[in-house]
């Protein structure tokens, strides 16, 4: 699971992901990453952490200088569960079998003036099918990204839900997705 939340839902986690994971008969969540502690991103995931309804492996969050309250908490709630949290940062790979999650940014122990520039930025990878989730990154970021040198991707998460502030054109040129995915709600 790559982040799960919202500003208008107040069941994101417990009500639609818990019940899209159910009727799929999934129990499992073998890691769940955090982009940031924006509430749209992180309140779905502190649920899922809460009900006890799946067994979860891990808890990835970004290594970053200081983290969110909502961040702390949900740390708390994995901790409170034995459930492992590690912070990633740029350069970190978290494998399995023919699977990888590559992290592009942050940078460790950095923190940025708007903390959508420390969003986590991770690419899924298996096999030839790739994936960047962007969280709320910007423009700063992408151009971070760009100069350690990027592979275009299948599917792009656009950063920030498409705002203005990410999602440059140099930034698509580079990733080239063949679709890209744009997370808003209605009338944003």
């Amino acid at each position: 699971v790559v982040d799960c939340g919202s500003t208008s839902i107040s069941d994101a986690g417990s009500g639609r992901l818990a019940s899209f994971l159910k009727y799929h008969k999934i129990s499992r969540i073998d890691g769940i990453f955090v982009s940031h502690g924006d509430q749209d991103h992180i309140n779905g995931v502190q649920q899922i952490l809460e009900t006890g309804d799946f067994q979860i492996g891990h808890l990835f969050l970004s290594d970053i200088g200081n983290r969110s309250e909502a961040e702390e908490q949900a740390e708390e709630k994995a901790q409170n569960r034995d459930i492992p949290v590690t912070g990633l940062a740029r350069g970190d790979v978290v494998s399995g079998e023919g699977y990888t999650f590559a992290v592009l940014s942050p940078k460790a122990g950095t923190e940025q003036e708007d903390r959508n520039e420390d969003s986590l930025v991770i690419r899924y990878e298996e096999a030839g099918f790739s994936v960047l989730f962007t969280g709320d990154a910007g423009q700063k970021t992408e151009e971070e990204i760009l100069a350690e040198g990027m592979e275009s991707v299948t599917v792009l998460k656009t950063g920030h839900h498409g705002s203005e502030s990410a999602s440059s054109s140099e930034f698509l040129k580079a990733a080239a997705p063949e679709i890209a995915l744009i997370s808003c709600g209605v009338n944003n």
